[in-house]
């Protein structure tokens, strides 16, 4: 991952907690990003205001409202821009309502400040360029095979920045881990490397419900998820369980 992408970039900082609030700030600013601090909602909104961020990392919990209400007041304004990270230590949301909320990504403490940057850097790139890097280590394969058009076979589907689907759970995919996936419906045809974010049984029927994050796709596959993410918008990044 190339980090230099965050030179130069406006990112809003919110924690309540000033040492981990400058802790991060500061690693950010070593990579060469203009990092703006608040300890709340309040002082963040007055932020976004008056300036142009490009991706906000947010705490969740925080005296005044939580980093979930930041989320949902920026994701009125555009779902798109800017990209926004949440950090928790305490079990305040799941990863599938944080990815259905419209968070691109949640991080629990303690994490690893190379996790964020790599995160960061990942996120603020224009679409059309992140998902080009080269993905090593996949483990797994996942189909997916309808007789029905993408946006009407059950059980599916496409968010900003990954899918929900439902398979059988004869196999076990660990979260984080890498995968391919390829989807065959009646009009088109997608393949894409990913990595489960959420994994859990749907209480109807037992089989296994997995929220995956798209990490590479290529030539019409690519084409085809831009022109969707363009013509179909979707507050979730990944999309939740039925």
């Amino acid at each position: 991952m190339d980090d230099s992408v965050l030179r130069g970039k406006n990112i809003l900082v919110v924690d309540d907690e000033v040492n981990l609030r400058e802790i991060v700030a500061s690693e950010l600013e070593f990579m060469g990003a203009h990092v703006f601090q608040a300890g709340n909602i309040n002082a963040s909104n007055e932020i976004l205001q008056q300036i142009k961020i490009d991706l906000i990392i947010s705490d969740i919990r925080m005296p005044g409202g939580t980093g979930i209400d930041l989320l949902k007041i920026v994701k009125a304004r555009n779902v798109l821009n800017p990209p926004v990270i949440l950090i928790t230590g305490f079990a305040d949301i799941t990863s599938e309502e944080a990815y259905a909320f419209g968070a691109e990504a949640l991080l629990n403490k303690p994490f690893e400040l190379d996790e964020l940057i790599e995160v960061s850097a990942r996120l603020i790139r224009p679409v059309e360029n992140r998902f080009s890097d080269e993905v090593t280590g996949v483990v797994n394969k996942i189909s997916l095979t309808s007789d029905l058009p993408l946006r009407k076979t059950p059980h599916f589907e496409l968010g900003r920045g990954g899918v929900f689907l439902q398979t059988d759970n004869s196999r076990k995919y660990d979260i984080g881990e890498k995968v391919m996936i390829e989807l065959k419906f009646s009009d088109v045809e997608l393949s894409a490397l990913a990595v489960p974010r959420w994994a859990k049984l749907s209480d109807k029927d037992g089989k296994l419900c997995l929220g995956l994050e798209i990490l590479k796709v290529d030539g019409k596959s690519f084409d085809y998820l831009q022109n969707y993410w363009q013509t179909s918008p979707c507050l979730s990044f990944i999309p939740k369980s039925y």
